[in-house]
């Protein structure tokens, strides 16, 4: 999960592979190689790993916790509490706003539900029924 999530930030942000080793190059310490094209290819691939230190560093120039570029306890994510949490949502840099949220949850919310109707349940049909007696 590591090389997706890791390639997915990359072209988010419309960095090249080269851009990206530049970009974490400017924090380098002393003694510590620098980071090229070709390597930052092979962790997005699978091929090699990066060391903790280069992870860190990758998790700090995204703004990501180190759990999520490295994708532990983010298997499964439900929609609805991502929307209802408070932690700042971003599209394309832009942090929506409470109305934003709102809007873009219903269209996703009705772009699936458009596309896996969902079947009523015996629960929905008992209360189809007691609201038809009232």
């Amino acid at each position: 999960m590591f090389p997706q999530r890791l390639r997915a930030l990359r072209v988010g942000r419309k960095l090249s592979q080269k851009q990206l080793a530049e970009a974490l190059n400017q924090t380098l310490s002393e003694g510590e190689r620098p980071n090229t094209a070709g390597q930052i290819g092979k962790w997005e691939l699978g091929k090699t790993k990066p060391s903790y230190l280069e992870v860190k560093k990758l998790a700090a120039f995204f703004q990501v916790s180190l759990d999520y570029l490295l994708a532990q306890g983010y298997e499964s994510i439900e929609l609805d509490d991502l929307f209802v949490s408070t932690a700042d949502l971003k599209l394309a840099g832009h942090i929506l706003s409470s109305e934003e949220r709102t809007e873009v949850y219903q269209l996703i919310k009705g772009y699936l539900n458009g596309r896996h109707p969902q079947k009523k349940t015996q629960v929905d049909r008992a209360d189809e029924e007691l609201s038809l007696d009232l």
